[in-house]
């Protein structure tokens, strides 16, 4: 979904177009670095705190992934669980 306004965009991305952005970031602060003198330094301050935020948000996505997973393996465990409780004890389920 996106929404776009006079004063920003809310717009989807994927963790790789993240990644790629997050790069970009990097490499533009890495260029700035070497003629830090040269440069804007609010501009230099504002691509640091977005390459902040770019990283944060593939952190947050990984983690939610691994979380995603954890949780699939939970459920499958228990499922598994339950069905070794009922062979053991030839229990009957009905529905």
């Amino acid at each position: 979904m996106m929404t776009v306004s006079n004063k920003s965009a809310n717009i989807e991305f994927s963790e790789h177009e993240y990644d790629i952005l997050s790069c970009l970031a990097s490499e533009k602060i890495t260029d700035m670095n070497s003629r830090l003198k040269e440069c804007d330094r609010y501009k230099y301050i504002e691509i640091c705190q977005l390459k902040a935020k770019l990283e944060s948000i593939v952190a947050m996505i990984n983690y939610q992934k691994k979380m995603d997973d954890e949780q699939k393996t939970k459920y499958h465990e228990t499922m598994e669980d339950v069905k070794k409780y009922i062979r053991e004890h030839d229990l009957i389920i009905e529905v």
